[in-house]
């Protein structure tokens, strides 16, 4: 009786010495977390396919989070397709992905990772080069996108606004404008080279990911916007993804 006593009691020490080194395991070593942000956008004007040129721009405030930090940015991503179905089945995947509770802390790497949405590029005022386009949460800012040329009329020009000044021009992730052959050399067609490379690198130069079923030179471009923050390890924790608006662009017509 008594062994059986002693036994049980070793049992039961034990097991509170593994529920102890359990429970320092993971305050020490912790479990992967992912921090969720705020998200700031608000959209202002929500651009469409059947938006009138006058309409044609994407029209957002960004307001200033409670704690954004010295490094906290706002980013802007966007994607050609080339089947009004296609971007229609996505956009609307990914606005559910970033409206559902459980599911919009997974939104950023599903628009990113999963559909390939690219950061928008833009060439500052008076450059010639082109970067990622980024906004300081250091306040809250208006903001106007115009992707594409119309009648050379400089209200309706291809441009960035910030709280109302001309920051620069929209550019791809390869440099190229969005006018999509319109305008010259610096305006090429999302479907050039695809006959010549793999799928893959034609990806990551920021074409289309294939020749879709939809008509030819008509594209559309749709654009989402994301707050992102590094932590102390410099790993992004971002917001969920707000959809700021999709265009339709001609590239057989000159203004569209």
């Amino acid at each position: 009786m008594k062994k059986a006593d002693s036994n049980k009691r070793k049992s039961l020490f034990f097991l509170v010495l593994f529920a102890i080194c359990l429970s320092f395991f993971n305050i020490s070593c912790g479990l992967d977390t992912i921090t969720f942000l705020e998200d700031p956008f608000s959209v202002n004007n929500l651009p469409n396919v059947e938006s009138s040129f006058e309409t044609c721009d994407f029209s957002f405030s960004v307001r200033k989070l409670d704690n954004p930090g010295e490094t906290g940015r706002a980013y802007i991503y966007y994607k050609i397709y080339n089947d009004d179905q296609k971007v229609s089945s996505e956009e609307s995947s990914l606005i559910s992905k970033s409206e559902d509770s459980s599911g919009k802390i997974y939104s950023f790497s599903y628009m990113r990772d999963t559909y390939g949405y690219k950061q928008l590029c833009y060439i500052k005022e008076g450059d010639t080069s082109f970067t990622t386009f980024d906004l300081l949460n250091d306040k809250f800012h208006n903001v106007k996108i115009r992707l594409t040329n119309y009648f050379d009329i400089e209200e309706y020009s291809a441009s960035i606004s910030v709280d109302g000044k001309k920051v620069g021009v929209p550019v791809r992730m390869t440099g190229k404008t969005f006018d999509f052959g319109r305008k010259g050399e610096n305006d090429e067609n999302p479907m050039v080279s695809h006959s010549t490379e793999n799928a893959s690198s034609v990806d990551t130069k920021g074409f289309l990911e294939k020749q879709d079923e939809g008509e030819e030179n008509i594209f559309y471009v749709s654009m989402f916007g994301v707050f992102e923050q590094p932590d102390d390890n410099w790993d992004f924790n971002q917001s969920s993804i707000h959809f700021l608006g999709r265009v339709k662009i001609d590239a057989n017509v000159l203004n569209n």
